[in-house]
């Protein structure tokens, strides 16, 4: 393919696999400061479903519940005066865009 990467073809509504850090479960769930989930649309029965790996955890989701994840991220990410929480939330955006850039909806 000339060096060009394609991106994998997947149905609507089809979960797929996205590995997430300890920190990053954590940051989702909201075990952080102020204890509020990151995304209120999160389900935490999935995240405890998950196959935990040694220092991650690998969580099953569509590609519409990535992107609803992303913009809460990234919006928070805008918003946030603290710099420890920025990076962590931009680290977040920078998994779910590439999972987000390996798959196609068909």
């Amino acid at each position: 393919m000339n060096g060009s990467w394609s991106r994998k073809k997947i149905a609507r509504g089809e979960a797929v696999p996205v590995e997430f850090t300890l920190e990053q479960r954590d940051l989702i769930l909201g075990r952080h400061q102020g204890n509020i989930p990151l995304a209120p649309l999160v389900d935490e029965q999935t995240f405890r479903a998950a196959l935990v790996k040694e220092e991650s955890v690998v969580v099953k989701m569509t590609l519409d519940d990535i992107e609803h994840l992303l913009d809460f991220a990234a919006g928070d990410a805008n918003h946030t005066r603290n710099r420890k929480l920025k990076r962590q939330l931009g680290e977040l955006c920078d998994v779910l865009d590439r999972v987000l850039d390996s798959y196609l909806k068909i």
